[in-house]
């Protein structure tokens, strides 16, 4: 009987000296992670990436403008006739053709979310930091009836007509960046990932502008 109880001694000593060398291994958790409340731990990169490359792109900032184009010509006689005199050509005369549009829309700014891969995101425990690239103008719509025509004289092709409307897009465009549309899409677009993430049960967020992911 005696024997048996120190069989059981040594055994519960050996055992206790086993949980003591594995527990300083960290290879079994200890009763305050067992029963305790542990921290978050959200190690799911790839999901992650995927549900924001979902997004498409991040639509932060839409500009509205208005611009003036024109296109000034000269019909061929009109050349002919400054080649055989001489003379400066006229733009009060009717072989001078002129084109001036206004043209109403919109430009697009955001954040084109497709260009994130795996490498773009890292996570530990409840914490992330994501590396988003800069904003951008996605688009200058300006419908149909956007544009009027405020003077017209001479004969314009569909194409020169066309020419004029794209030169007042890229007009619009230029006056965006001007604006410094992008950059306010930018602090939109930090904001708005920050807020999502932090819904996402993340506690430390870190969002950074590179180009180079």
């Amino acid at each position: 009987m005696l024997r048996s109880f120190k069989s059981v001694i040594i055994l519960a000593l050996l055992l206790a000296a086993i949980i003591f060398l594995f527990r300083k291994m960290d290879l079994i958790p200890s009763w305050k992670q067992l029963f305790g409340s542990a921290p978050l731990a959200i190690d799911q990169t790839p999901v992650l990436i995927k549900e924001i490359n979902e997004l498409a792109s991040l639509i932060t900032v839409t500009g509205y403008d208005e611009v003036v184009v024109d296109s000034i010509s000269a019909d061929p006689a009109q050349v002919a006739i400054k080649a055989i005199t001489g003379l400066p050509l006229n733009p009060f005369s009717p072989l001078y053709r002129k084109l001036v549009l206004i043209a109403r829309g919109q430009v697009i700014c955001g954040t084109d979310l497709k260009k994130m891969t795996d490498s773009s995101i890292r996570v530990f425990k409840d914490s992330v930091a994501v590396f988003i690239p800069p904003a951008e103008i996605l688009d200058v719509i300006v419908n149909p009836s956007g544009f009027e025509t405020f003077i017209e004289s001479g004969d314009w092709s569909d194409e020169a007509v066309k020419a004029v409307k794209v030169k007042a897009r890229n007009k619009m465009r230029d006056r965006a960046m001007q604006q410094q549309l992008t950059a306010k899409a930018n602090q939109r677009a930090v904001m708005l990932m920050t807020n999502m993430l932090q819904a996402s049960g993340f506690k430390k967020v870190s969002i950074t502008l590179n180009a180079k992911r």
